[in-house]
């Protein structure tokens, strides 16, 4: 007898006439209910031990809010005053910016590379992450990249999008070096913002200034101009339409570089102030705390996660065992009968 022919015979241990019957899957339970069950204590015992054993994890949390650049204000109140529509949000300064700029490899490599404090009283130590992470490599440099990537993934932000606060938290084995991974992000954070906007207002400054001097004789000239004509122009000009209206053109001209050399000016000396800036650009909303108490191991969800997966696998091995019944009784027949026919 072929083992195809063996197959076709067996039915599954859940059908019943060709078809799954909730009869045949209370009888298979009813069969298996042990074997079940036995799977998914080992697995919930083995998780529980799990939980007992692995140590406790400490969270620290802070959240803070950028503040907001004036450099480009007076240009944009400018623009708008003459109906032309200029952004005056500059995404590099978004809360999203800053989410993205918490993880990314500027920021986590200098908090790699930053010395923490671990350790209390005589066992106190001093150590970068790549020896606190206990990342392994044969070169610093490899070590240093494997510390970053375990790093990020310690690291959660979350933007509010109603108020825009950025929330930074830091999860390790240490309360103590949570807290100075958090604090160091933070420093990180603003050392790179501050330095980027000083950088941006030195450029803006040299720009700036070039631009004033040459607005500085576009308003000399209208001026001339406008005292040109009114010189020639002693007289009652105001009877003449024709010269009315160059009076007029004269004097919207006269204005409009008024205005451009007084945004101007104030955008340079904003530029002098933001590039010898050294205040912070962050605002904190959340301090970094030491968290006092370990997170929550989630024994209930882990604990009914096991059982559940558990009773999945017993439930499948199951399957095979009475899957394999058939096969081994029609085995044990087809051989008694050649024994008895040799005989």
């Amino acid at each position: 007898m072929s083992v195809d022919y063996i197959d076709r015979m067996a039915p599954s241990p859940l059908e019943e006439h060709g078809e799954i019957s909730v009869a045949a899957v209370l009888a298979f339970l009813r069969r298996q209910g042990r074997f079940i069950g036995t799977v998914a204590l080992v697995c919930a015992v083995g998780t529980l031990a799990y939980l007992l054993i692995a140590p406790r994890e400490y969270t620290a949390n802070a959240a803070f809010t950028p503040q907001a650049s004036n450099t480009q204000s007076a240009l944009v109140g400018l623009a708008s005053q003459f109906g032309l529509n200029v952004p005056g949000a500059d995404a590099s300064k978004s809360p999203a910016f800053y989410a993205d700029l918490v993880v990314s490899r500027e920021i986590l490599g200098r908090a790699v590379d930053s010395t923490y404090v671990t350790g209390s009283g005589r066992d106190t130590a001093r150590a970068t992450l790549i020896s606190l992470l206990k990342v392994k490599g044969k070169t610093l440099a490899v070590r240093r990249e494997k510390a970053i990537i375990k790093l990020r993934k310690d690291v959660q932000v979350a933007v509010a999008q109603r108020t825009g606060v950025v929330s930074v938290a830091v999860t390790t084995k240490d309360s103590s070096l949570s807290y100075q991974i958090v604090r160091q992000l933070l420093l990180q954070i603003d050392r790179f913002n501050r330095l980027t906007r000083q950088s941006q207002a030195a450029a803006e400054q040299k720009f700036t200034e070039a631009r004033l001097e040459e607005v500085r004789g576009d308003l000399r000239a209208a001026e001339n101009a406008l005292q040109a004509f009114m010189q020639a122009n002693r007289g009652d000009f105001r009877s003449s339409p024709q010269l009315t209206f160059n009076e007029q053109r004269l004097q919207r001209e006269l204005t409009l570089r008024q205005a451009i050399f007084q945004t101007l000016s104030q955008s340079y000396e904003q530029a002098k102030i933001e590039a010898v800036r050294d205040t912070p650009v962050i605002t904190l909303i959340e301090s970094p705390q030491v968290p006092a108490q370990p997170d929550p191991r989630g024994s209930v969800r882990k604990l009914s996660l096991a059982v559940i997966l558990g009773s999945i696998v017993g439930m499948l091995v199951g399957l095979v065992r009475e899957a394999r019944k058939p096969h081994e009784a029609i085995a044990g027949v087809t051989g008694f009968d050649a024994a008895r026919k040799v005989v």
